[in-house]
């Protein structure tokens, strides 16, 4: 058992009996995702706040059974669980491919010419100032800029709108990749004006640099269907042979402990576009592209996971309204939701046919 107090700026509540917590949560999640909320947003102080008992009272609520509210939400449910899988699966393979590039990149033991690990069978070793610590002789330090063009995304602040394209900022580049659930839309055209300024296409990294400094993302998306704020935007079209060695640099003991060093600020702290460009990579650039091969299956199983997720993302939000408006029955067999929608998970037409 855990417990959780609210203080300012949260609030608690408990459902009545004839509903369920679950069922409740996902049309709130509903209600907000078709920007109701933003008509009982108030100012004090420069600070907007969500004047919750109003928007509760205006809200209405169709009466179902509770059983029917648990099928809807166990529908959605199947989703979600769905998408927690791939995460951790994700994870385990991150973890796989982080450890083969220590062995690598900290602990110098890449194949050496025989086959053998080069640190181990008594690969000479020299000492590198700028890292302070030994690195293989004839490797050098390259800045990051050197081997990847970084460039910045946005600093404007479009206007929110209901549909659109989405605007990914720092705060939705979490660990385990994109928030797509908190981002929000912009008009085509705010869209198109922003990525004049820093076009992000497939395979490009992203990178915080400001609130959650040093989470990254490798862009899966086949057609990319979002703008950037507040973040380095690291364009492989040129590097595409060495990306993933560079993307797991990017979670290397080296890069941290230049972050360590590098962030500036006093109360917001971040990372400059400069120091970006300038981390130093203990490079060789025929070891980076053999390791980039010995990970690709890793990587793109990964990618491959990331992809499906950001599909299950987009039709549980299609799903959504269709469940809770009462379009779609979780008595049927979704077939009207599959033949305007698009194609719907098995797991999930499986789970409603057992309702």
């Amino acid at each position: 058992m855990q417990s959780v107090d609210c203080s300012n700026f949260c609030a608690a509540f408990r459902v009545k009996k004839e509903w369920d917590a679950e069922y409740i949560y996902l049309y709130i999640q509903y209600f907000y995702n078709m920007g109701a909320f933003f008509n009982f947003e108030g100012k004090t102080s420069g600070i907007k706040n969500l004047q919750l008992e109003q928007a509760y009272q205006a809200i209405e609520i169709k009466p179902i059974s509770i059983a029917v509210q648990k099928k809807l939400a166990k529908t959605i449910r199947t989703i979600d669980g769905k998408m927690a899988i791939n995460r951790s699966i994700n994870q385990n393979l991150e973890a796989m491919a982080k450890q083969l590039y220590d062995y690598w990149f900290m602990q110098f033991d890449f194949p050496n010419e025989e086959g053998k690990p080069y640190k181990s069978s008594g690969g000479e070793m020299v000492w590198n100032e700028k890292l302070k610590r030994e690195i293989p002789k004839g490797w050098e330090i390259r800045p990051l800029n050197s081997l990847i063009t970084v460039k910045d995304g946005t600093h404007e602040s479009p206007k929110q709108q209901l549909e659109g394209r989405y605007l990914i900022t720092s705060k939705h580049l979490l660990s385990s990749g994109i928030d797509y659930n908190t981002a929000y839309y912009i008009s085509e055209e705010d869209y198109i004006a922003i990525n004049k300024r820093s076009q992000v296409e497939t395979n490009d990294i992203l990178f915080s640099m400001i609130g959650t400094i040093g989470n990254k993302y490798l862009v899966a998306e086949k057609n990319v269907n979002f703008a950037i704020k507040n973040m380095a935007l690291l364009k492989t079209s040129k590097s595409i042979h060495i990306m993933y060695f560079l993307w797991l640099y990017l979670s290397s003991w080296d890069y941290k402990h230049y972050e360590f060093n590098a962030i500036s600020g006093s109360i917001q702290k971040f990372l400059s576009l400069d120091a970006m460009r300038n981390i130093p990579v203990p490079f060789n650039y025929d070891i980076a592209v053999a390791f980039n091969k010995q990970v690709s299956n890793i990587c793109q199983c990964i990618i491959n996971l990331k992809e499906e997720n950001i599909q299950l993302i987009k039709q549980r939000n299609e799903l959504l309204p269709l469940l809770m408006n009462g379009q779609v029955s979780v008595n049927s067999d979704l077939s009207v939701y599959k033949k305007r929608r698009g194609k719907v998970p098995s797991s999930i037409l499986n789970d409603v046919s057992d309702i």
